[in-house]
């Protein structure tokens, strides 16, 4: 399977992954809010209702000291009692419930259940009001229901000893809270919709923000192999040609085949310097650089360097010169210190001409100090010096095959300078050269 493939199989699965979570995410805050919204919309009516039960003298209805109800007429005498009886009922209601809240209904039911008498705002009610169910074992608490259309909360009480009416039932319309419930039903559906649109583009672009870097290490590691095994062959092929070419000649003697002992002896030091800065790098990657840390005097580390490298220099026409406090005391591995040294002077031989410079100095800054290796060469590019640090890279492939180098010269330099907790740059040395800017903490 390519990596192509693989990395889209993976985005794929990061970004369904991310979409579920997103959308469960939005669907339980929406069920959440809408279960909040249905059970408060009620709440006003519900607990109006619950009132009645709280205040007994809602539910009781007196008489007039004469006797005869209150809002019975003079000719009375041809009413029956209980036609009485419910009048004087009904005025009790409409001057306890309907003063609590105009828009109840009550319906007065006698023993049987039946409908005895319609108390509210209103002179007459429409006839569906009779359809409304009713359970006389179902009392003092609040239920839902429905008749011609509308849908009302309501709630049932006993009346104390009144005769034929026995129960009344209070009702509420609520369609207008249902309304609303519905419209924002439908609006929270269609919000939902949108976020699920939203979850799955989020979901993709975080899916290619999270692995952009797995695919860019995944890169550059497969970058690494292919770079590290040219890097290999080469030496390899070398040291095998060579080797061949001696068994052709199993009777020459040594002295008469040096130039290719030579070859071989010299192909392995370099193949062996490669493991060894891989193992380095490696090690380096896992976490695994322990440093040990002694007191430095920068002035005398910088001196000594110079003085290896002195020999070495003249033979190319090139002078090294040190500019450094002798005073400078610094808290850094010395050995690692001399390595980071090593590769950057190394690195400016390889890429100066006769009559070029090299300068080594330090200075302190403030809790830091600043160690610059300047060289009046060639320089590099802008483009290139932001590179320099890759490993295997190199701006002048050819020529730095002709000067033996392999490309992790300043990889390495890198790892030393920020296992020390410091910073390390390239820069352009006017007017022409390069300088490495390296940064480093005064202590631990």
């Amino acid at each position: 399977m390519s990596e192509r493939t693989l990395i889209r199989r993976e985005l794929a699965k990061q970004t369904a992954l991310l979409f579920l979570v997103f959308t469960l995410l939005f669907a339980l805050l929406g069920v959440g809010i809408y279960s909040m919204l249905s059970a408060s919309i009620f709440q006003t009516a519900d607990e109006t209702l619950r009132s009645l039960q709280a205040d007994g003298n809602l539910l009781t209805f007196e008489t007039e000291p004469s006797g005869s109800a209150a809002i019975v007429p003079d000719n009375t005498s041809a009413t029956t009692p209980d036609e009485t009886e419910v009048d004087d009922l009904s005025y009790s209601l409409q001057k306890s419930i309907v003063d609590v809240d105009p828009q109840f209904i009550t319906l007065v039911r006698d023993a049987n259940g039946e409908l005895v008498d319609t108390v509210g705002l209103y002179a007459s009610y429409p006839a569906f009001l009779r359809a409304i169910p009713f359970d006389a074992g179902d009392l003092d608490h609040i239920y839902q229901t429905a008749a011609g259309g509308h849908t009302y909360r309501g709630i049932t009480y006993r009346l104390a000893d009144n005769g034929s009416s026995a129960y009344v039932q209070v009702l509420v319309n609520v369609d207008s809270e249902l309304a609303i419930l519905d419209g924002f039903t439908r609006m929270l559906a269609a919000y939902l919709a949108v976020a699920a649109l939203v979850s799955a583009a989020a979901g993709y672009l975080l899916s290619r923000r999270t692995l952009k870097p797995i695919v860019e290490n995944w890169r550059a590691q497969t970058e690494f192999v292919q770079n590290a095994s040219h890097e290999l062959r080469t030496p390899l092929a070398v040291i095998q040609t060579t080797s061949e070419l001696l068994l052709d000649h199993p009777e020459s003697r040594i002295v008469d085949r040096f130039e290719d002992v030579n070859v071989i002896a010299s192909e392995t030091k370099r193949l062996a310097r490669l493991v060894d800065d891989l193992m380095t790098l490696s090690l380096s990657d896992a976490g695994r650089t322990s440093l040990t840390y002694a007191e430095v005097n920068v002035g005398a580390f910088l001196r000594e360097t110079a003085s290896a490298y002195e020999d070495f220099a003249a033979l190319q026409d090139k002078r090294i010169e040190v500019d450094v406090d002798s005073d400078l005391m610094v808290h850094a591995d010395a050995d690692k210190l001399r390595q980071l040294l090593g590769i950057l002077v190394d690195n400016a031989l390889k890429y100066t001409e006769a009559d070029d410079v090299i300068r080594l100095s330090a200075q302190v800054k403030g809790a830091k100090w600043a160690l610059h290796v300047a060289d009046t060469g060639c320089g590099i590019d802008a483009e290139d010096r932001a590179h320099a640090f890759e490993r295997f890279y190199r701006a002048d492939k050819a020529r730095g095959r002709r000067t033996g180098g392999h490309g992790l010269g300043l990889s390495l330099a890198q790892n030393i300078v920020e296992a020390h907790g410091g910073t390390i740059t390239l820069e352009a040395n006017e007017p022409h050269g390069t300088v490495a800017v390296v940064t480093l903490p005064m202590a631990r």
